[in-house]
């Protein structure tokens, strides 16, 4: 299951929180993080004693736009990253 996005403080701690309940359930996930908020989900997902859940991470786009060919690039570059999380 690809979980949320976690881009602020509430969505970050709501999404780790709805992937850790999914795991526990036994469904694989990956949850997107904005990388300003990397450290706090990863803290949060230590706090649920899951501190290998899996994570991609985006950069926080400027202006929150992010432009089609970055996003292609960011994609392309973890497409096995995405299916290995999904697939374990």
């Amino acid at each position: 299951i690809v979980n949320g996005e976690a881009i602020w403080g509430s969505c970050t701690t709501a999404s780790v929180n709805d992937a850790a309940k999914l795991e526990k359930l036994g469904r694989p996930t990956i949850t997107i993080v904005h990388d300003s908020f990397k450290k706090s989900a990863s803290l949060h997902a230590e706090s649920l004693s899951l501190p290998d859940l899996p994570f991609l991470v985006e950069p926080q786009p400027k202006g929150f736009e992010i432009e089609y060919v970055e996003l292609k690039e960011f994609a392309e570059n973890n497409l096995m990253k995405l299916e290995t999380s999904l697939t374990s």
